[in-house]
């Protein structure tokens, strides 16, 4: 299940997705990043508490990194969590993510 938790930073908005990031929220996590790119244009996605992420999520994520460029918006992941960086390192998404402001 997807928990997305609002956290303070004077920078921009920052939330922390947690749980399991599955085919099975799909759904509920693409509209719960459309609604934060409609309301925030410096979004901060804290993925250190992801206990699972799926290729589903993982088209979501991008999609939503295309989705910010277009709005001229900033979205940044970031605090990785090891089932995070499994899957990023395994679909060799490092450089992707990297060149958008993402450590891995």
């Amino acid at each position: 299940m997807v928990v997305i938790h609002k956290q303070d930073d004077a920078d921009a908005a920052c939330f922390e997705l947690s749980g399991e990031l599955t085919v099975a929220c799909a759904g509920t996590l693409h509209d719960e990043l459309l609604r934060l790119l409609e309301t925030h244009p410096r979004l901060r996605l804290d993925l250190s508490q992801v206990a699972e992420l799926d290729s589903s999520a993982v088209q979501i994520l991008l999609w939503a990194q295309r989705e910010a460029a277009c709005r001229d918006s900033t979205l940044l992941l970031e605090s990785f969590a090891p089932a995070v960086t499994e899957v990023v390192q395994l679909l060799n998404l490092k450089r992707v993510l990297v060149d958008s402001g993402v450590s891995v």
